[in-house]
């Protein structure tokens, strides 16, 4: 999860852009799994649009579709919720494919940049057969175990400008950035090993570590809370759960179950999340103890409380996590 938190940042805006290759090669060491999904759907929703739209008006079929999210990836497959011209919401679930042979991806997807990979390839070719045009990169200087333009390690370093330097500097001979070490290629770990002594510190910086300061966390307190919610009694949440109130405004909210099922239900504005809760144990009864995620943060935030309002969970679109404590 720190690995996945530190590259955050800078892969906003980078799932369907051109990276730096050092970008791409960091991007096949990040796992694509439960904490790191939440990075692509935000990056895919608020950067590339107009490629999730691509997604459903081809692969779908669904000329009509005015926009889509994607709500869901996993090894093998993506999920999209999208709205056709007349205001309808629906969803749709697109394997990962090759194209144009329209065949599943052999293996899955293991990595972020596996995700990358075929993500650009299906959107550049979804536009092609459109006929609109979308600014992807070619994939095939960023593909695994090669370096740019597609040959292995082994070129010519790159060139640091100014103070800048890059994973691949020095006379290691990387092969000009590329997702592999090819031959003669640098060891990333490495080069940043080898990088720590010139590395310029700020006046009064000391490499001595300063130990025991601060007020510290512990790790259940920080993934789970310190008090683990108890089983709730399906039969007493079924009386618990009242629905929904037809006169007051009404939202749908998506939940991720912990078994990584997804439903949607309505609830009202101004429904809580003891409510949604209540909706939960009803419904869908977990083995144990449970808290609710935020997903629109990255990484998910705990809910503690609060209307579905106060929580800004009333826009139709939004979604939260459920996970055993």
């Amino acid at each position: 999860l720190k690995f996945a938190q530190f590259f955050a940042s800078g892969l906003q805006g980078a799932i369907l852009a051109p990276p730096a290759t050092a970008m791409a090669a960091m991007m096949d060491q990040i796992p694509l799994n439960e904490d790191t999904k939440p990075m692509v759907l935000q990056i895919m929703n608020q950067a590339h649009a107009d490629a999730n739209r691509c997604y459903i008006r081809h692969f779908a079929r669904k000329k009509t579709c005015t926009q889509a999210e994607l709500v869901d990836v996993s090894e093998k497959l993506m999920v999209f919720r999208w709205e056709s011209e007349d205001g309808n919401w629906e969803t749709y679930s697109l394997p990962f494919m090759t194209v144009p042979e329209c065949a599943p991806v052999e293996g899955g997807i293991q990595t972020v940049g596996d995700c990358r990979r075929v993500m650009v390839e299906m959107a550049k070719y979804a536009a092609g057969e459109l006929g609109e045009d979308l600014e992807l990169p070619d994939m095939a200087q960023f593909a695994k175990g090669k370096g740019k333009g597609g040959e292995s390690g082994g070129g010519k370093p790159t060139t640091p400008r100014g103070n800048v330097r890059t994973l691949f500097d020095g006379s290691g001979g990387g092969g000009g950035g590329g997702g592999g070490r090819g031959k003669g290629g640098a060891d990333p770990m490495a080069a940043l090993a080898g990088m720590r002594d010139q590395i310029v510190k700020p006046p009064g910086h000391t490499d001595e570590p300063a130990l025991f300061q601060g007020a510290g966390h512990s790790l259940k307190a920080e993934s789970s809370g310190a008090e683990a919610p108890a089983v709730a009694d399906p039969s007493a949440a079924k009386e618990k759960w009242a629905g929904v109130d037809e006169s007051k405004p009404k939202c749908r909210l998506r939940i991720r179950l912990h078994d990584r099922k997804t439903v949607e239900q309505e609830f009202n504005h101004h429904s809580t999340l003891d409510d949604v809760r209540a909706f939960l144990d009803a419904n869908h009864p977990a083995p144990r103890g449970y808290h609710l995620f935020n997903s629109a943060d990255y990484p998910p935030k705990k809910m503690e409380g609060g209307t579905l309002e106060s929580l800004k969970l009333t826009s139709g679109r939004d979604a939260i996590e459920q996970r055993l404590a």
